[in-house]
């Protein structure tokens, strides 16, 4: 890995940091864990806000996707956050609640591109999904993430910025997640 992709990855490891502590200013329950998709592999910190019936969710990803293409000899690194509403939740009587939920949210990091080379990209997301909450304080979740955003690609004499790709092509694909909440 080059000193310049180290750089970024210091630097995105610090914004998830200083995200993941802002969120934890309150003591509602919060969870952390893996999500998997085909883009990649993202580790997810989930904290609840009971005044809004929602949550906020922060993410540090390794995007894969042109990785295991074999386009791109390094993974790329993203973070996100997005705020989530609970528009529908149904409980169990053991305790197990199945959730709706839905938000915005946003992204930025630094990868390749569907057929493009290595640049930054950051952009707007949204997310629709169910996630299950066992009474056991494990989580399982699985959505979409739709992200409308660009792409700034560096080649040898100049720079060049299109609409990421990637936030359309694998939006349809979902994300399966698991936490522990405590």
């Amino acid at each position: 890995m080059s000193e310049r992709h180290k750089r970024i990855c210091r630097f995105m490891t610090v914004i998830f940091i200083v995200l993941m502590s802002l969120s934890t200013m309150h003591a509602q329950p919060k969870s952390l864990g893996a999500v998997f998709a085909f883009t990649g592999v993202s580790v997810s910190y989930e904290h609840d806000l009971d005044r809004y019936d929602s949550f906020f969710e922060v993410s540090l990803k390794s995007e894969m996707s042109e990785y295991f293409r074999t386009k791109e000899k390094n993974p790329g690194i993203s973070a996100s956050a997005s705020w989530n509403f609970l528009l529908k939740n149904w409980t169990s009587a053991e305790g197990n609640t199945v959730s709706l939920f839905a938000g915005p949210g946003v992204l930025a990091g630094y990868g390749p591109d569907f057929k493009q080379s290595v640049g930054f990209f950051f952009g707007l997301k949204g997310r629709v999904g169910f996630e299950c909450s066992y009474a056991r304080n494990v989580i399982i979740s699985a959505f979409i993430s739709p992200t409308w955003g660009s792409h700034i690609a560096f080649d040898k004499d100049y720079h060049k910025m299109r609409s990421y790709m990637n936030g359309f092509i694998y939006s349809i694909v979902p994300e399966i997640g698991i936490k522990y909440r405590f």
